[in-house]
């Protein structure tokens, strides 16, 4: 059974390779793990991802499961397939999420190690799904 979570989230995206793409990091995370203990098994440091975002007011705030543990780098994938497949209403919440996962300032510089690392990891991706 799919979780309701990504079921909403399909039911206000455009079915593109993103979406699917997308799709499939979160399920492999969700068979992965359930809970962040066992995500530490697989990772050295892992993320919490709400699969439906709180900023979209649509509910799953406390369910816990609406969240999904991920690596740095999936975490960062995620948030910028989002961007690319979520309906209108909701890109500039998704743009702006992943703007301040990447942009967020060190001590003053405004390098991403974030963006750099997870860069190699799209890269290797396919072209098409």
């Amino acid at each position: 059974m799919e979780n309701k979570y990504i079921y909403i989230i399909s039911n206000i995206s455009t079915n593109n390779k993103y979406f699917r793409w997308w799709k499939s990091i979160i399920t492999k995370s969700l068979c992965r793990a359930s809970t962040r203990k066992q995500a530490k098994m697989f990772f050295d440091y892992v993320e919490g991802h709400h699969i439906l975002p709180i900023s979209f007011n649509l509910g799953g705030e406390k369910d816990k499961s609406n969240m999904c543990f991920l690596s740095a780098k999936e975490h960062v994938l995620i948030h910028q397939l989002m961007c690319k497949f979520i309906h209108p209403d909701y890109v500039k919440k998704c743009m702006r999420a992943f703007h301040s996962m990447c942009y967020q300032r060190n001590g003053g510089d405004r390098k991403s190690t974030r963006l750099n690392s997870s860069h190699e990891f799209v890269s290797r991706m396919p072209s098409s799904a």
